[in-house]
């Protein structure tokens, strides 16, 4: 603002030595000294006006969340699920995501019941599913892959699960009940995981193919993440199961 008052004062300045006449020269009139005024203070509001509808040049820009750059870097949900943003992500990463694209609230929370010391209890698989239903596909995805690395500790790599998973899912919408979805991708992740092991004399290699297989076993029992319209019939499977066992 001094800028503009300086500005005023000069132009008023000026306006006033130009009316000022020589020894020679006549006196203004009382009509031309009140719209030389007149026109330094249109001038001095005229200068304030652009300078206050400039924007600050230290106004801070708004900052991108880890949920915006995915949004504007996967614009569509049509990637083929090998190119899911999820695999893309960190573990730091995905739960950052998560805590944002859940309001903040702790997912891991919701699986601190340990009602049912083999696996998941029955709340838990609704806990996550609600969780699921707040997000889009890459949420989802992130939040399959979240459950399968949580700490980052084993050795099961998200890509078999996020794979098994979509193909639960694909086979369901496809037609197919849940139970039968389930149960063919449950079968080939324990077959072909135990199958590839026995193939290979290289450990590395046997061990890699027990934690693909491991984690594919993890992505049929979590797809209900990817699609949680069909949690009551993946808890319905799993009771089976109990019961069968």
């Amino acid at each position: 603002m001094k800028h503009v008052t300086s500005f005023a004062a000069i132009a008023a300045a000026a306006l006033a030595l130009a009316g000022c006449s020589s020894d020679s020269a006549e006196e203004p009139d009382a009509a031309s000294t009140r719209s030389a005024a007149e026109a330094a203070t249109e001038t001095a509001e005229t200068a304030e006006a652009a300078t206050e509808a400039t924007p600050s040049e230290t106004a801070e820009e708004a900052v991108e969340t880890i949920v915006d750059r995915i949004a504007a870097e996967y614009p569509t949900e049509d990637w083929d699920i090998a190119d899911s943003p999820a695999l893309a992500l960190t573990a730091e990463e995905r739960s950052e995501y998560l805590g944002l694209a859940l309001d903040g609230e702790d997912y891991e929370e919701a699986l601190s019941d340990d009602s049912n010391p083999d696996g998941l209890s029955e709340a838990q698989f609704y806990a996550l599913a609600g969780m699921s239903d707040e997000l889009d596909r890459a949420g989802r995805e992130i939040l399959l892959a979240s459950m399968i690395e949580q700490d980052g500790s084993t050795g099961m790599a998200a890509g078999p699960a996020l794979s098994a998973a979509d193909m639960v899912c694909s086979a369901v919408e496809d037609g197919a009940s849940y139970g039968e979805a389930f149960g063919d991708v449950f079968a080939k992740a324990l077959i072909g995981g135990a199958f590839e092991s026995a193939l290979t004399d290289d450990e590395a290699a046997a061990e890699e193919a027990v934690d693909a297989s491991a984690s594919a076993v993890s992505g049929a029992l979590f797809a209900h993440l990817l699609c949680p319209e069909y949690t009551d019939d993946a808890v319905a499977v799993f009771e089976q199961m109990g019961e069968e066992g």
